[in-house]
């Protein structure tokens, strides 16, 4: 039996194309990046506040929510309320939180770069998240992030081309 030759080049073109496909998929950068969860606000004093009781529920939303992302990095920044909140999806996912200055969104972007293909999370501060974003090259889907809003889970999908696009989600 013979089979034409229209037939084997249409069977390489779909495999080659399904090949590409699959390896800019590998390619694809998924960064989570969420703010730390409601932090205990009574000693106005203290600067590195713990997470509240409702904080502690919320971490445990978030991983909750991320359990069935295949999570490969986690960064956080130093604080205890950042660290806390990322502490139960990294203890789910048996990952070491990464420490980042809130501040070097230069530094965090480079890192993130060797991170190519994989999902990571970043959790940060209402005042560092949106730049961060904008550092990763995409538009925030916000303007500002509320001093009471500790429900916003930002999605950045950094394509292998490196266009970026950013959405927004609600979790409890």
């Amino acid at each position: 039996m013979k089979i034409p030759f229209s037939l084997i080049l249409s069977l390489l073109l779909t495999f080659f194309t399904l090949a590409s496909l699959s390896a800019q998929q590998k390619e694809t950068t998924v960064v989570y990046l969420v703010r730390h969860a409601e932090k205990d606000l009574r000693d106005p004093s203290d600067k590195n506040p713990p997470l509240t009781e409702q904080g502690k529920l919320r971490a445990q939303h978030l991983a909750e929510r991320l359990k069935k992302e295949k999570i490969e990095a986690i960064y956080s920044t130093k604080f205890d309320r950042t660290l806390n909140t990322v502490k139960p999806l990294a203890e789910e996912k048996k990952i070491e939180v990464k420490t980042y200055y809130g501040v070097d969104y230069q530094a965090l972007k480079k890192q993130i770069e060797t991170e190519k293909g994989k999902t990571i999370v970043i959790c940060g501060h209402s005042d560092n998240l949106l730049p961060i974003i904008k550092t990763l090259g995409a538009t925030p889907p916000l303007e500002k992030i509320a001093d009471t809003a500790y429900d916003n889970l930002f999605r950045v999908t950094i394509s292998p081309d490196g266009k970026a696009v950013a959405t927004v989600e609600k979790f409890n």
